[in-house]
């Protein structure tokens, strides 16, 4: 007999995604509608985004072969995608606030063994360090906390190929960020890591007015009272004042903020336009399973516009938020392995682009 409280939770669920599935009613006719959740319905069944796998779990009144062609019929579509994707910001971002995180995580999705999927490209596989063949992904995920607990809502998932795609990754990365201010009145707070310390991240993010935390390479000089300075010359100048602890026992992060400019051209001159911007500096102590302290060093570049935090909240808010990037990657992680991302076997482009965005909103709720 099962279990009362788990009756209940699969009673809330399952009521949660019908109810998630009727935003979707309007602006799609009746057989892609259908098709959206019964691809859903399949994904969850059978734990893989195969196609031939989820339509063997959702019992039909047909055989299995021809449950298949119908979803790949549908997800074959023209702009089905971008269909998809605009109807999710929509719904999604309406529930932003302004304290709302906005995770944007670059990953990849490696199909080693594939050899004619339409525009394979060669990428660099996160887990080994290695390149194979396969596509680009751009996630991004919001971080609401109610109160009582962190909500995930998936907002978009951008399957890349360069090789067919005009846009490069930066555009796209844009046109997700325009979308997102456009559905949610610009509210939340974007974090990045370190592969988007560009200035012409900065530039578009700052023109936009948008609210942001960037995790700096310290590359780049950075002007201080004026003057430009390589980044340790930054750090040695800049007192820690500001004791964190961290989440784990022997662990603390001893902090310092500097208010800096940084260049938004990549023209030499003297006379470069730059953007103010809060360099908030962390040093990390730990202590370590032998007993040894350990030292590690790294710092944000950011911005809160309409935000009247001392300085030590701010400090506190970066840690609190950019923390959970990291967990995001681990759930993106979760995903991919859960639901075996990395075995879509469509060999369309657009087929791959449908079904990759569609499982990851369906697979996180």
């Amino acid at each position: 007999m099962k279990d009362i409280n788990q009756i209940e939770m699969t009673k809330s669920t399952q009521g949660k995604f019908y109810h998630f599935f009727d935003y979707f009613r309007e602006g799609f006719s009746l057989p892609e509608f259908k098709a959206l959740r019964s691809l859903s319905r399949g994904i969850l069944a059978s734990g893989s985004t195969s196609v031939h796998r989820s339509a063997c779990k959702l019992n039909e009144n047909t055989r299995p072969k021809k449950t298949a062609e119908r979803l790949y019929r549908n997800l074959k579509r023209v702009y089905f995608d971008e269909r998809i994707r605009d109807r999710l910001l929509e719904i999604q971002c309406r529930k932003l606030d302004s304290d709302t995180v906005i995770v944007v995580d670059e990953s990849d999705l490696v199909k080693s063994r594939a050899r004619k999927m339409e525009g394979l490209k060669k990428v660099r596989d996160g887990s080994t360090g290695k390149t194979a063949p396969g596509y680009d992904l751009l996630n991004i995920i919001a971080c609401k906390n109610d109160g009582r607990e962190l909500n995930l809502l998936p907002l978009s998932s951008d399957l890349i190929s360069q090789k067919l795609e005009a846009d490069s990754l930066h555009n796209l990365l844009f046109d997700r960020i325009n979308d997102i201010i456009i559905h949610s009145g610009n509210k939340g707070i974007f974090v990045f890591d370190r592969g988007f310390d560009s200035w012409r991240v900065i530039l578009g993010l700052v023109r936009n007015d948008n609210a942001f935390i960037i995790r700096y390479m310290a590359q780049r000089h950075l002007e201080l009272n004026g003057v430009l300075m390589p980044y340790k010359a930054i750090r040695d100048a800049t007192p820690l004042q500001y004791r964190i602890d961290g989440d784990q026992p022997g662990t603390w992060f001893e902090c310092g903020i500097q208010y800096v400019r940084a260049r938004v051209s990549d023209h030499p001159s003297k006379n470069a336009p730059m953007v103010d911007l809060r360099l908030v500096i962390v040093k990390m102590r730990r202590r370590n399973r032998r007993g040894k302290m350990e030292t590690r060093w790294f710092s944000f570049l950011c911005r809160f516009p309409g935000r009247n935090w001392s300085d030590r909240e701010l400090i506190g808010n970066v840690l609190r938020m950019y923390r959970l990037r990291w967990k995001i990657e681990e759930l993106h992680w979760l995903v991919k392995q859960d639901f075996g991302w990395e075995n879509m076997k469509l060999m369309r482009y657009q087929s791959l682009k449908s079904c990759s965005g569609w499982s990851y909103a369906s697979s996180i709720r």
